[in-house]
């Protein structure tokens, strides 16, 4: 049995024992074709992704603006206990892990072939993502999130995290016709 296989037999079979209810996320959202699952369980972005798929959903795909727009709005404008993001953030279906610098989707697309991203940008030039930082693990940052950053007024814009954080995450349903909307651009 290929390594491959074997794990994801594997996330199959542990994924129930992690305690998250797929019956009962936090909050939900419909639009953009997708309903977003919020989940406030803090799970590391691995354990993340294997829930997501093993209900037949992906990490949250944010590859285009109305897209991204509808779930930050979502969180800033929604139950204020989202606004909390536990472990700083949400994670979400991107990362480099293969290839430093190259950030895709789960579902394979780079992230720079839309020509959308949402990286957070720090007004002082100190923070600016994604910046791969070694400081925590000597593999740097490879996993994304939407950042509750700054602190004091949030825009949860995107960062690369170490993947063994724990944090909440959103699983996309996507093929959802009720929820096919149309959110404004800024």
């Amino acid at each position: 049995m290929s390594a491959y296989v074997f794990l994801a037999v594997l996330a199959v079979i542990a994924v129930p024992a992690l305690g998250v209810d797929p019956e009962d996320p936090f909050d939900t959202l419909c639009a953009e074709g997708s309903k977003w699952h919020f989940f406030m369980d803090k799970l590391t972005w691995n354990a993340s992704r294997d829930f997501c798929i093993s209900n037949g959903w992906q990490l949250a795909i944010l590859d285009a603006k109305p897209k991204d727009k509808a779930v930050r709005q979502h969180i800033l404008k929604g139950n204020i206990a989202l606004k909390a993001a536990p472990g700083n953030g949400y994670w979400m279906g991107c990362e480099d892990q293969g290839c430093e610098g190259h950030f895709h989707w789960l579902e394979g697309n780079p992230l720079e072939r839309d020509g959308y991203s949402n990286w957070y940008q720090d007004p002082r030039g100190i923070y600016n993502q994604p910046n791969d930082n070694h400081q925590l693990d000597a593999t740097g940052q490879d996993c994304c999130q939407m950042w509750k950053e700054p602190r004091k007024k949030p825009v949860f814009a995107w960062d690369d995290d170490y993947c063994w954080k724990k944090k909440g995450f959103i699983c996309e349903e996507t093929g959802i016709d009720e929820c096919l909307t149309n959110i404004t651009e800024d």
